[in-house]
Formats: C-alpha cells, sequence, structure tokens
C-alpha cells in the first residue's frame, strides 16, 4: 500500500494486490498485475488520461469520465479538462477500481 504517492514509470506484481490512496501523477504511470487487485485513489483537482484493462475481473473508475470508452474487459477515457499525463493499469485475473 502506498499513501500520497507522487509518482511515475512503472509498479508491477506477480501475485499480489496493488493499493494506493491519495497518488499524484507526475508523468506517465503503468501499473499492472497478473495475480491481484489494484485500487487506487487519485489525488483531487488532476486532469488524466486512462486505460484500465482487466482479463477476468471489473474495471471501475468513479470519476467523471469524458471521451469514455468501455468494453467488457476494458475502461477507457479523460478526467478533467486537459489532460497533462496518463494511466494504465492492466490486471490478468483481478479487479481494477479508480476513485
Amino acid at each position: 500500500h502506498f499513501d500520497e504517492l507522487q509518482t511515475s514509470g512503472t509498479l508491477k506484481t506477480t501475485s499480489g494486490s496493488i493499493n494506493g490512496s491519495r497518488l499524484t501523477l507526475t508523468e506517465e504511470l503503468e501499473i499492472g498485475t497478473k495475480s491481484g487487485s489494484i485500487r487506487l485513489q487519485m489525488a483531487p483537482e488532476q486532469s488524466y488520461d486512462f486505460d484500465l484493462k482487466s482479463g477476468s475481473g471489473s474495471t471501475h473508475h468513479s470519476g467523471e469520465i469524458h471521451n469514455r470508452f468501455s468494453s467488457r474487459k476494458q475502461l477507457a477515457g479523460t478526467i478533467g479538462t486537459a489532460p497533462t499525463f496518463s494511466l494504465t493499469a492492466t490486471s490478468k485475473s483481478g479487479s481494477i477500481t479508480v476513485s
């Protein structure tokens, strides 16, 4: 679990969940797990693009989504009006939730 992280880069795990709160993007961020869920709470007032993909779990973002694309295994779109960075999250076996 991480809290109040300002980050960019890649966070990955083979077996286990990734949980974070008050996350601030400073550049592109890629998060992935093969077996486990991803739960992120973004810091308020950010504008970013996102792409969430799960092989056998659900994908959910609780923000006001612009340019929304959703399918059974993917949810993508934009939060805010002037996205600077992007968030990519993938899980082969687990749900992805962003708020």
